[in-house]
């Protein structure tokens, strides 16, 4: 269509799934430029023989202000709490583990989910909750390795949530085992 237009076409690519070098010249040799989130990602890119000059890299960021610690203490920050604590079963002071991701083999799940039974064991039963956002074809293996490994009561699948500015202040750790990252906005929206 930009061709037809007479205009230049931009392409962004936000993952780093790799593809094969004849399918990523033809594809990418449609378009005039490619706009990569991550320097990650253009590399991948240059290793399938797009030209250097065609790949651009504008680092993706979050606005850091969406995701401001609350002011502890202050009302607000007992009434935020109150709503998290609610909206995922919590007891009151419970410590929380997070994981947002695509629920796909890259992402690491079923590592956390080994690595959490250690972690349950040196801790006081029931003072601990798991929870794991996003959506994806692996979502129900990953729930039956929770429960065959014993963690279904500590270990909660929240869905995909596009109130993750609200959620993340209350996580005490976000966890994210990616076996191969573009990025990792989550780790971005955390870090903030």
């Amino acid at each position: 269509a930009a061709r037809a237009a007479g205009v230049p076409a931009v392409l962004s690519r936000r993952v780093d799934n790799p593809e094969p070098s004849w399918w990523a010249r033809w594809k990418y040799g449609l378009v005039d430029r490619v706009v990569t989130i991550s320097e990650g990602i253009r590399r991948v890119l240059l290793d399938e023989g797009v030209p250097a000059a065609q790949v651009v890299c504008v680092p993706s960021a979050v606005d850091t202000t969406l995701y401001r610690p609350r002011e502890l203490g202050t009302a607000t920050d007992a009434a935020e709490r109150a709503w998290f604590e609610s909206s995922f079963g919590l007891q009151p002071g419970m410590q929380t583990i997070a994981m947002a991701a695509q629920f796909i083999e890259r992402k690491g799940h079923a590592t956390l989910l080994r690595a959490l039974q250690p972690l349950l064991a040196a801790r006081p039963p029931g003072s601990l909750r798991v929870l794991l956002f996003g959506k994806g074809p692996l979502l129900e293996p990953l729930r039956a390795q929770a429960a065959q490994l014993g963690l279904a009561a500590c270990v909660s699948f929240e869905g995909f949530r596009d109130d993750l500015p609200r959620v993340l202040p209350h996580i005490d750790v976000l966890a994210h085992p990616a076996q191969m990252e573009g990025l990792g906005v989550a780790l971005l929206q955390a870090a903030a």
